[in-house]
């Protein structure tokens, strides 16, 4: 999506600064497509990676990928989408939306994983990496300055070894080797690296450290899950880093209180959840209870979520909204306006809510940006 062309250094991002991307997203997206969780084979990472299930808007290697307002499937090593269809994040050469699954052009055979971003999509493709859709703030990685694409471009440098993809509101992230690279928009720092409003290919995170196991993005920042702990950079506007908000953007740095256990995490728009010992512990804005602790107070510091029946086998985050595989069944959290937590009401909960129909037999669940 489009960033104002002057922007202050991410170096000391105000928070101020990131409410108005923050607001300009908002601006270009239409009401009611952002909520929505669907279902899909077994989930215990937010990572996109070939060899680990997971996912946050992907699920098993990323055999399906929710964004802002479409979704894609892995099938028979290709890829097919469907939903909205402005920016070509579709990638079948068109802007046309479609109710029905249509398939990604030039992508029939060696597709591993996948994930989509606000009005984008990339996949792990025999090992790299190729994006399509918005470009306007680099997120396809092809060095160009192009403002989308309707067909899979490669992103540039990332031929091979990529193990995982991750992608935000106009940004996106590939585990490679152990490291982290992204690209895209970094107006509150959320590539994790200092001096540039934006890039458009791949650039290294030089303070992370190696190990790193999964990747999550939210829509202004990163988290990764590094040797058993959670690491995370880019906008702390609403405490979703875990750090204290101090009004500025934030390279990597580790949350405190999870530096060992966590299994898998979910970036969402301010909030942030973890998989831990087979309980959930979310943090950041608390809004509409999306943290699932029985209150509507927000924390800059890791809260568990309450009465979750059985133990945790995945977690992922909607836009304002958390939902969890916990003992087979599906529990859900947070705002309701569109019926995400799938009750008979609109009123949000603070606490998770059985799914009616999914209370059993359930492998696994994926969420939507």
């Amino acid at each position: 999506m489009p960033y104002p062309r002057s922007r202050p250094s991410p170096r000391a991002r105000p928070a101020a600064w990131c409410a108005v991307l923050t607001l300009t997203w908002l601006a270009l997206t239409l009401p009611g497509s952002r909520p929505h969780t669907v279902l899909a084979p077994a989930a215990a990472s937010a990572a996109v990676s070939p060899a680990a299930e997971g996912g946050n808007g992907s699920v098993l290697g990323g055999i399906l990928a929710g964004g802002n307002a479409h979704t894609c499937a892995l099938v028979g090593g290709g890829v097919q989408c469907w939903g909205a269809n402005g920016q070509g994040q579709l990638g079948n050469n068109s802007t046309q939306d479609s109710h029905v699954p249509v398939s990604v052009a030039n992508l029939t055979s060696g597709v591993q994983a996948l994930t989509a971003g606000g009005f984008h999509t990339c996949a792990v493709v025999n090992g790299g990496a190729q994006c399509w859709g918005n470009n306007a703030s680099g997120q396809l990685g092809d060095n160009t300055t192009t403002q989308s694409s309707r067909v899979p471009v490669a992103v540039a440098n990332l031929g091979a070894g990529v193990q995982a993809l991750a992608t935000g509101g106009a940004h996106s992230c590939a585990l490679v080797d152990g490291g982290v690279r992204c690209w895209g928009a970094n107006g509150c720092g959320q590539l994790g690296i200092t001096g540039v409003s934006e890039s458009r290919v791949p650039a290294a995170l030089p303070t992370l450290p190696t190990g790193v196991q999964a990747l999550s993005a939210g829509q202004l920042h990163t988290c990764a899950l590094v040797n058993g702990g959670i690491w995370c950079w880019g906008d702390n506007s609403k405490g979703q880093l875990g750090l204290p908000v101090d009004g500025t953007s934030h390279p990597p740095a580790p949350v405190p209180g999870l530096a060992s256990g966590v299994q898998a995490i979910a970036a969402a728009q301010d909030h942030t959840c973890a998989l831990v010992n087979s309980g959930i512990q979310c943090w950041g804005d608390n809004t509409f209870g999306q943290l699932g602790n029985g209150s509507l107070a927000p924390s800059v510091t890791p809260v568990t979520v309450t009465t979750l029946v059985g133990g945790a086998q995945a977690v992922v985050t909607g836009y304002l909204h958390t939902c969890a595989l916990a003992g087979g069944a599906i529990q859900c959290w947070g705002n309701n306006g569109s019926g995400q937590l799938a009750t008979d009401t609109t009123l949000q909960s603070a606490k998770p809510l059985m799914i009616a129909g999914l209370t059993s037999g359930v492998r696994a669940i994926a969420g939507g940006t």
